[in-house]
């Protein structure tokens, strides 16, 4: 995975020809910034001044050239003779100009120490400069390059702000372009602070501005880069469109550079929606028609890399050889050292694999060739990254001492540079290293530190573009499972090693949602689980299973107890992950004869181990946090030889440790809010009986408002939860979790609601009143066919939704059967003489289908989860 040293300059990279063109204009303006023209200044100079003016105007012209070619370093050097001239001539404003565009450059390098002094040099020189058309120019584009150092740092609410700073200037003096620009950043920072609504609010204002436009260059790469954007906070749809719409303009204006953008762009769309076959496509066709070898390499490389993701081998050799022959003209500079990276990175991976027959010796050479590039261009994060592919190479080769060697020195490169996302790589694979050493001890101190980085990094993940090849299974995910096998490799293992692990998974588990939402999430203050069962609830107990490669590690948490461990050898690993599938599968069937064995396997694996110590504790609520392999599976169809889990204990799912204030469902004057479907809508068939459904849940909260069929729109339900607080909203209609955001929605008469829109429609985080949802129910979803994540969907959801419980169906269910489970489940929580939990309520409901003899088949029954608060 190569993405440079910040995911948020790999996104000011994705649009260079906006800051190319800032950056030339401001340059061109050398001889004749905010006094006369040229002429007329010159004609009161001396002979020297005439002789100084050119000589500036020549260093910033090289250094122009320079920063367009993509030596950086070496613009930087010829700025600062130019800066020293302005110095001695004592033009502040010019002074302000090049200091801003030394942090220009810098930013391009990743420096951002150095960005950062730069840019508190140049606004300290503006601020002491009357305002004019220049230097409300030159303001701008410093606040610009401000706002990006201030992302970085991870302070997004006061990059937005710098951003909206910019945007005014830019207006101020007609500079649509940057105005643009700007607009765009500002709604990434809010996208990477949680800001959905607002974000997206900002991308539709852009969208008609840019409309309203005529064609141009600067609407194609406007309308590109909204395209970009609108793919980063996960709006497949409207991404498309823009960057179709990108397409066709720059396809009228005959321009082949933005043709080519536009095809990029699409191709790095269907490349992160999997559809490998259409970015293939885009891919081919940017390196047919571009003229620009650096737009072809990018685009044979990431074709490379989706044949490989996508098996293709028979294909790759003969790509190998286009690129070779590519990368072999690209001249030195920092684009060129990045491709070159790639590329070797690409050949580690193919090797790893052992999919094709590649010369070691070439790969080496290679990779120890990028390593001196990098050097002689003083990149440095070009340098770690190189040095990261060689241990790589190192590593599997079998030579763990030159690979730690090579790994540690990229380490203290990006650590120097305060490059995290560099910085986690390196101590991941130093820990890995070190852990086949068997240096136990070095390595999870390893391992912690890049899982303390990757938290460092929270913002800064989920806004990486799609161009950097960024995925979380590959990249991230692999960290957290190697540290928490290696925290729980011995049996004895200590009780800070089981916090540790623990603390571990929850950070994976928000990583994951995270990643899934393209935004962080979870900003209410949570309480954690393990107070509810030692205070609330001390009859619940907290189960942790990790699936691991070769083991299950199970940790559990009872009342008043300290944590405790249990460790399952698997004889045959390859058995895992199909055991699981096909009950998974066997369940959404109404007959299968495979459900009764899987689910005694899985209990075996899960739960045997701990059932003494359960039994011993009087345990009555099972709460699971599940691992993202067990996720499509409910724990109430385990069995033990004898009986379902679901006779034994009420179960709950937790998304994490912690909870937003989960307390029990206020009794008194409880009121509702039911909507469904009971006609068909497009594919999706008539729910006969949600009508029958939606009557039994009035029949026990009287206080019901209802939305059916044509009632029950988008607008509808929104306007219903903005006017009253429902304490339970339950929405019987189609719904799809996926695990992808886009993908994950429910079905109102005229619309689909994604699970972003549904934060928007659901939760008062952002309302004025503090009511929030204590209960959310979902009764006719299912998790999408083949999709072995597809339950993140529903944890999404649940988080999405502010809701404090959420009960929704993994698989679609016979509808008679789920308005007699809900039946049931409303009578059981409305009945204030029991004062039972949900997560007890949803066990009554389920064991009256388990009893019913038309309805006693898994498939009726276990589909029903709670997450979230149980009590």
């Amino acid at each position: 995975m190569i993405f440079s040293n910040s995911p948020l300059l790999s996104w000011f990279r994705s649009h260079k020809k906006f800051v190319s063109w800032l950056l030339l204009m401001v340059f061109t303006m050398t001889g004749c910034l905010v006094l006369s023209p040229n002429r007329v200044v010159r004609a009161t100079m001396k002979p020297s001044q005439y002789e100084s003016s050119n000589l500036v105007a020549g260093l910033v012209e090289k250094s122009s050239l320079l920063y367009q070619g993509e030596n950086y370093s070496a613009a930087i050097e010829i700025l600062q003779q130019a800066l020293s001239e302005y110095e001695l001539q004592r033009d502040e404003l010019r002074q302000a100009m090049v200091l801003s565009n030394i942090a220009l450059a810098y930013q391009q390098l990743g420096e951002w120490e150095q960005v950062s002094i730069f840019i508190e040099r140049s606004l300290g020189k503006l601020e002491n400069i009357e305002p004019s058309r220049e230097q409300k120019l030159i303001l701008a584009q410093t606040l610009d390059i401000q706002g990006k150092l201030q992302l970085v740092q991870g302070d997004a609410n006061l990059a937005a702000k710098t951003w909206q700073q910019a945007t005014e200037v830019y207006q101020e003096i007609g500079q649509p372009e940057g105005v643009i620009r700007t607009r765009l950043n500002q709604a990434q920072a809010l996208q990477a602070s949680g800001y959905y609504r607002r974000s997206v609010k900002i991308l539709q204002q852009l969208e008609t501005s840019l409309t309203d436009l005529p064609d141009s260059i600067t609407t194609a790469v406007g309308f590109r880069s909204l395209g970009n954007a609108l793919l980063l906070v996960g709006d497949t749809d409207k991404a498309r469109t823009a960057l179709e719409t990108s397409l066709a303009i720059a396809k009228r204006l005959n321009s082949i550079p933005d043709i080519s953008s536009a095809l990029f762009s699409l191709g790095n769309l269907e490349k992160s929606q999997l559809s490998y076959e259409q970015a293939k496509g885009y891919y081919q066709e940017v390196a047919r028609i571009s003229g620009d070898p650096s737009q072809k390499i990018k685009a044979q490389l990431n074709h490379l890399t989706v044949l490989r993701k996508n098996q293709e081998f028979d294909a790759i050799p003969p790509l190998l050889r286009e690129i070779d022959s590519l990368i072999t003209e690209l001249s030195l500079n920092h684009e060129a050292i990045y491709a070159q990276i790639n590329y070797a990175q690409n050949l580690i991976k193919l090797r790893e694999a052992q999919s094709i027959s590649l010369s070691k010796s070439q790969i080496k050479s290679f990779s120890q060739n990028i390593v001196k590039e990098a050097q002689q261009l003083s990149d440095q994060p070009a340098e770690a990254y190189a040095l990261i592919n060689l241990g790589r190479f190192y590593e599997l080769d079998n030579q763990l001492g030159s690979a730690e060697e090579v790994t540690q020195e990229a380490g203290i490169i990006a650590q120097n540079i305060n490059a995290r996302d560099i910085s986690y790589q390196a101590q991941w694979q130093l820990g890995r290293l070190l852990a086949a050493q068997e240096q136990d001890e070095r390595a999870i101190s390893s391992y912690r530190q890049a899982v303390a980085t990757i938290q460092s990094l929270r913002s800064d993940l989920v806004a990486i573009n799609s161009e950097t090849q960024f995925n979380f299974t590959e990249n991230i995910e692999p960290i957290y499972r190697e540290y928490v096998s290696l925290l729980l490799k011995y049996p004895d293992s200590s009780e800070n090693n089981l916090l540790a692990a623990r603390e571990a998974l929850d950070s994976l588990q928000l990583a994951e949602l995270e990643n899934f939402f393209n935004a962080t999430c979870l900003d209410a203050q949570p309480v954690v689980i393990d107070e509810i069962t030692d205070r609330d609830d001390p009859s619940a107990a907290i189960i942790y299973p990790i699936v691991l490669e070769d083991r299950f590690e199970i940790i559990l948490k009872l009342p008043q107890e300290k944590l405790r461990h249990y460790t399952v050898p698997i004889k045959n690993p390859q058995t895992v992950e199909p055991t699981l599938q096909r009950l998974s599968q066997s369940l959404t069937q109404r007959n299968s004869n495979e459900t009764l064995a899987l689910s005694q396997q899985v209990y075996q694996w899960l739960i045997e181990p701990a059932q003494k110590d359960l039994a011993r504790s009087n345990i009555k609520t099972l709460v699971f946090v599940l691992d993202s392999p067990l996720r499509n599976i409910p724990m109430s169809v385990l069995h033990d030889g004898q009986q379902y889990l679901i006779e034994k204990y009420a179960i709950a799912l937790a998304p994490g440790l912690q909870l937003v204030n989960p307390r029990p469902i206020a009794q008194q004057q409880l009121t509702a809010l039911t909507a469904g479907l009971t006609e068909a809508r497009g594919d999706f068939p008539p729910l006969k009986y949600v009508e029958n459904e939606l009557s039994t849940v009035q029949s026990q909260i009287p206080r019901t408002e209802l939305l059916l069929n044509d009632s029950f729109t988008t607008n509808d339900l929104q306007a219903k939860i903005a006017g009253v607080p429902f304490p339970v909203v339950h929405l019987a209609t189609h719904g799809q979790f996926s695990s992808q955001a886009e993908n994950t929605f429910i079905l109102t008469w005229d619309d689909r609601i994604n699970v972003n829109q549904l934060n928007s429609l659901l939760s008062n985080r952002d309302l004025e009143r503090e009511e929030a949802i204590e209960l959310l129910v979902l009764s006719a979803c299912e998790t999408l066919t083949g999709d072995k994540r597809a339950a993140l969907g529903l944890a999404g959801v649940a988080v999405r939704a502010g809701a404090r419980s959420t009960l929704a169906t993994l698989w679609r269910v016979n509808d008679e059967a789920s308005a007699l489970m809900m039946g049931q489940f409303y009578q059981e929580l409305g009945n204030q003489a029991n004062s039972i939990t949900k997560a007890e309520a949803l066990r009554q409901a389920q064991l009256t289908l388990l009893r019913n003899p038309r309805f006693n088949r898994p498939h009726f029954w276990s589909s029903y989860v709670l997450v979230g608060n149980w009590l």
